[in-house]
């Protein structure tokens, strides 16, 4: 049910954002995301054939997680606030007008919920911080 709002989505959001680094660092179309029956596997051979250089589809894998977790220690270097992982009012206050989501609405407690979530599915401690072992694990 994707209007269900509750902390199983830090996962599924970690995944799709890693999944988009790597799709993106690779330099393929978007378009294409639905062409691969396994991504990592055939984009660490895409990779193999085109640079020479070798990863497994776990590394590859790896790279998005790498990739995430950079933007988010840039984020903290330049001043990041806990508070700074919202959405703006408007999408707490007011329910969809139109569509298959009519009425439907996010609370702050639902939202709340599924940041915790990310948080934990990203092994970042409760206030979004990576902590140093993962920093470590990453080679960052």
């Amino acid at each position: 049910d994707r209007f269900q709002a509750d902390a199983r989505r830090g996962a599924l959001v970690a995944a799709s954002e890693d999944f988009s680094a790597v799709l993106d660092s690779l330099i393929v179309c978007k378009f294409l995301r639905k062409c691969f029956t396994d991504f990592y596997t055939e984009g660490a051979e895409i990779l193999e054939k085109v640079t020479g250089w070798s990863f497994s589809s776990s590394e590859l894998r790896q790279v998005g997680e790498r990739i995430n977790v950079l933007k988010k220690l840039f984020n903290l270097r330049q001043g990041w606030r806990p508070q700074d992982d919202w959405l703006p009012p408007r999408l707490l206050n007011e329910p969809l007008p139109t569509g298959v989501g009519q009425g439907i609405e996010l609370t702050e407690s639902e939202l709340r919920a599924m940041i915790a979530g990310y948080y934990k599915a990203r092994g970042w401690d409760e206030n979004g911080r990576v902590p140093l072992e993962q920093q470590k694990a990453l080679n960052i």
